[in-house]
Formats: structure tokens, C-alpha cells, sequence
């Protein structure tokens, strides 16, 4: 055939032209005037071939494309709404600042955790020292 020429001499072509007749034929019912084999041992002729491709121009007629000016406004319409999801990211992130720069103090691996109860508990142990010193100090006081 004009079209599968090249791929005559590949193992997959009856198979893949066989996918193609059949997706054309379930997804757009393009009857299936052609075998795959026909296409792939180029046993067709070129009339056999525009006639199938015709199949294709009747199932898309009713496609209509979108005018030069309507693709105008929907790319303007995208534009804008990626220029509010911007400024709406932008306010997002300004507001999180703050917050997400405290983020580096807090512990990233379960290692940092144990450590800062080590800390914690270390601290702890150091202020309940320091609170029986104080209430030694003020026994001998009074």
C-alpha cells in the first residue's frame, strides 16, 4: 500500500494495521472495506485506499472546528485564570512564609526526634536541680 510501504518488512505491521481497521471501525464506524493484509502486502490500490479514508471525512463531519477567533478567547480565558491561580499561588506562599521558615527547626529524621527528648529531658533535670536548690536555700532562710 502507499501508506504501510515502509512497513512491510517490519512483524507487528499486519498487527498493528489490524488495530487501526478495528478502532476506526468501534471508535468512528468507518466500515472496514480494507484487510490489514491488503495494506500491509500492498495489495491494494490507491481508489480502494481513498475510498476507506473517505470513512473517515463522513464519520468527522459533523466535527466542527472552533473559528481562528473563538481559539483567541479560549487561550485568552486560560491565560487569565492561570494569572489568578499566579496571583492566588503568590498571596498563598506570602501568608506561609513566615510559618514555612520555621520549618528548618524542626526535626527532620527520627534521630533528631530522640535528641530533642534527650534535650528535653536533660533540661528538665537541670530545672528541677535548680528548684531544689531554691528550696534549700529558702528552708535555711526561714
Amino acid at each position: 500500500s502507499v501508506m504501510l510501504k515502509d512497513w512491510q518488512h517490519c512483524a507487528e505491521a499486519e498487527s498493528v494495521a489490524e488495530a487501526g481497521l478495528d478502532a476506526a471501525e468501534r471508535v468512528l464506524a468507518v466500515p472496514r472495506v480494507l484487510s490489514a493484509a491488503d495494506l500491509v502486502d500492498s495489495t491494494c490500490d490507491a481508489k480502494s485506499i481513498m475510498t476507506y479514508v473517505s470513512g473517515f471525512r463522513k464519520a468527522t463531519a459533523h466535527v466542527t472546528r472552533p473559528s481562528p477567533e473563538e481559539l483567541r478567547q479560549r487561550a485568552a480565558r486560560s491565560l487569565e485564570r492561570l494569572r489568578e491561580v499566579a496571583v492566588a499561588s503568590e498571596a498563598c506562599l506570602t501568608t506561609a512564609a513566615p510559618w514555612l521558615h520555621t520549618l528548618h527547626t524542626w526535626p527532620t529524621t527520627p534521630g533528631d526526634l530522640e535528641e530533642e527528648d534527650e534535650d528535653k529531658e536533660e533540661g528538665e533535670e537541670d530545672e528541677e536541680a535548680e528548684e531544689e536548690k531554691e528550696d534549700k536555700a529558702r528552708g535555711k532562710e526561714g
